[in-house]
């Protein structure tokens, strides 16, 4: 196949994925929707000039079903919390999707400050969104249909932007593509062929350089501990792992990754990524993600109630008599692997902040566990008498063994 008709094969799949809201859009969006609007209260209570919303990636704003999309999400968040001054930027690269979100900021987007849509690239547009943003705390949506801004735009221009506001990146980091970016490495004929290169530079330019040719070559290479060789599924992860830690170097951040997977004892298709100044930003955002899970499980059972497997399922995932239970025994199940987290590291130190030692704390259990089962778990030390009286505040507090 061509680079041409990949583009257009590219390009159908856009438009096809903005016609029926798939699975893995109910939890990106239910993750922005209740990260986003406690962040703009949060930092508007702070900053009078107001925050900054950026959606680099805004589609149509609605699928066909007439779901919100994540320029509706924001909108909503905006009027949600007035005193917050939200101001929304939205850029589209395709027409057709352009014109019917600027239909639908006109129609829904009364009371907002709305800049755009900006119809083009996030790149082409990149100096009108600075100015858009200048001065004011922002919080920018990146979720490509493939690959994202390359690297090198998103530390130098937007994680590094001019100015003592913060900024914070939410990148949907696409496990998927970077596995089949990693075919190419491993036949002579594709990276000599036309498609192959573009489709490599393409991949270069969003990961910041030819570094992970080697990495995940390497990683192709290595034996697992069954004596076979690793999948790409999990050379992808570790060239997703690598990028978030040369951006978060880079850029002088912390990252924080939340994977998604089809089941539960497969490797992530993709990884949401939040790039963030402060340590407060953590347990938000794995709160937010707990409850994606939540109702992309309930999406599951309204749509596949009848079907116990299903090829579009985020998660492998048996159909329980109903969703109390479901709740309940993944909440269980969390508390345990969160104390036993926990445990094991007062084990090896005295005290710890919580804030720091946020992922080692949930463990596997990040992206279905939130602050509940996270505030369980310290309880249950507390009453076992391996722990001081916990703080009050588990996003920046301490715990101390007793």
């Amino acid at each position: 196949m061509t680079a041409a008709a990949n583009g257009r094969r590219a390009l159908g799949n856009s438009r096809e994925f903005f016609r029926e809201k798939k699975p893995a859009a109910i939890f990106k969006h239910k993750l922005l929707e209740d990260y986003l609007t406690p962040w703009a209260a949060k930092l508007g209570s702070f900053n009078p000039q107001g925050v900054a919303f950026v959606d680099g990636y805004a589609g149509s704003g609605r699928y066909d079903g007439s779901e919100d999309g994540s320029p509706v999400i924001a909108m909503r968040a905006a009027l949600k919390v007035p005193t917050s001054k939200l101001r929304c930027v939205f850029v589209e690269k395709l027409a057709t999707n352009a014109s019917r979100l600027s239909e639908v900021v006109s129609a829904e987007g009364e009371g907002v400050d709305v800049v755009g849509p900006l119809h083009g690239t996030l790149e082409d547009r990149m100096d009108t969104v600075l100015n858009a943003i200048e001065g004011r705390p922002a919080l920018i949506f990146l979720d490509p249909f493939g690959t994202a801004l390359s690297a090198d735009l998103l530390i130098d221009k937007i994680l590094r932007r001019p100015g003592a506001a913060s900024t914070e990146v939410l990148l949907n980091f696409n496990i998927e593509a970077v596995w089949r970016f990693g075919g190419f490495l491993n036949s002579a004929r594709a990276m000599d062929g036309a498609n192959g290169k573009h489709t490599l530079e393409t991949a270069d330019r969003f990961l910041g350089g030819d570094w992970w040719h080697e990495s995940f070559r390497t990683a192709r290479k290595a034996i697992d501990d069954q004596g076979e060789y690793r999948s790409a599924a999990e050379a992808a992860m570790e060239v997703a792992e690598r990028y978030a830690q040369i951006v978060s170097t880079r850029a002088r951040v912390n990252a924080l990754s939340v994977p998604v997977r089809r089941e539960r004892t497969t490797q992530p298709f993709f990884s949401l990524m939040l790039f963030h100044s402060h340590d407060a930003a953590k347990l938000p955002f794995i709160d937010a993600a707990a409850r994606a899970h939540r109702k992309w499980r309930y999406a599951h059972w309204e749509r596949y109630a009848e079907r116990h497997s299903d090829p579009m399922a985020l998660f492998d995932l048996d159909v329980f008599p109903d969703r109390e239970s479901e709740d309940s025994r993944l909440s269980a199940e969390a508390v345990k692997t969160i104390e036993t987290n926990l445990r094991s590291l007062l084990s090896e130190r005295s005290s710890l902040a919580l804030g720091e030692y946020m992922e080692a704390a949930f463990g596997l259990t990040l992206g279905t566990a939130g602050a509940r089962e996270l505030r369980k778990a310290v309880a249950n030390l507390h009453s076992a008498r391996l722990i001081r009286k916990p703080p009050a505040r588990l996003d920046r507090g301490w715990l101390y063994r007793a």
